[in-house]
């Protein structure tokens, strides 16, 4: 598996320079300079490019098969990302997110966790609400701080 790839790249050396200079991908950058490796002559053997790169002998052989069915345009494409979905929508948390802003706000991400069930119908963990809100949403409750009774109102307008 590892012997010279049988491959005719059709860019010139200047060509796949200039198109590695493009790349904002590490990924596509990968790919590129295994096709600038192997045209330059500086690797001969899919053993010496996977080296070089660091990535696996199966991995340089699918780059080579995209290249050879559809050329460079091919090898770059964005492929499509696998994965479970994400349970709530772009909808959704840009609501939620109108939802954050409004000055009365949430109390408490129990209280999220029954807006989203019984206005929208999602019914999630609550740990899931707590994770959209505070790291995808990056936003907080609006909870004011805890004051004492005892505290006298012309000391905090003094302050």
């Amino acid at each position: 598996m590892s012997g010279r790839p049988h491959i005719k790249i059709t860019e010139s050396v200047e060509d796949l320079r200039e198109i590695l200079k493009q790349q904002k991908r590490i990924l596509a950058y990968n790919k590129v300079q295994m096709l600038y490796l192997f045209q330059s002559k500086q690797v001969e053997t899919v053993r010496e490019v996977s080296t070089v790169l660091g990535k696996g002998e199966a991995t340089i052989h699918r780059w080579l098969s995209q290249y050879r069915k559809g050329g460079l345009e091919n090898l770059l494409k964005n492929r499509q990302v696998f994965g479970r979905p994400k349970k709530f929508s772009v909808e959704i948390a840009a609501t939620l997110q109108q939802e954050l802003r409004d000055p009365e706000g949430f109390k408490s991400y129990k209280e999220v966790h029954l807006w989203l069930w019984l206005i929208k119908g999602i019914a999630s963990s609550y740990q899931a609400v707590y994770s959209l809100v505070r790291k995808e949403l990056k936003s907080k409750l609006k909870i004011p701080r805890p004051r004492s009774i005892s505290q006298k109102s012309t000391a905090i307008n003094e302050f």
